[in-house]
């Protein structure tokens, strides 16, 4: 988050592109399951609206920085199935021990639901 608000956040809510080095996920996960940085260069431009998607995007850290924070709800079962059509079961099973808990406490202890400005379900 340090790095995504360094990098992109800031400067855009300054008027100057975001510029920055996104996770290469096409290079796949390396040995402890964790994603490299790419070597190639983002760049966005400033806008009136600016829209930082991801499920740890609301930290409350970033909060003197967001204006609205959305949490779009999706059942478990849509969101597991979702996962399972578009990555292997070996990264599946890696995913589950490394993200879930993480994820678990995420939204029941840092950022619940009833923090967010907006509960979108669907």
């Amino acid at each position: 988050w340090r790095r995504m608000r360094q990098r992109a956040l800031d400067p855009l809510r300054r008027g100057q592109p975001a510029l920055w080095n996104p996770f290469d996920f096409a290079a796949g996960p390396r040995a402890d399951g964790t994603f490299a940085i790419s070597p190639q260069v983002r760049r966005r431009d400033p806008a009136s609206v600016i829209i930082l998607d991801g499920a740890y995007s609301a930290r409350p850290e970033l909060d003197d920085a967001i204006d609205l924070r959305v949490l779009v709800e999706v059942p478990a079962a849509v969101r597991l199935a979702r996962l399972a059509a578009r990555e292997s079961p070996a990264f599946l099973s890696a995913w589950h021990d490394r993200w879930d808990a993480a994820e678990d406490y995420y939204f029941t202890t840092v950022r619940p639901p009833s923090s967010f400005d907006l509960v979108v379900v669907g």
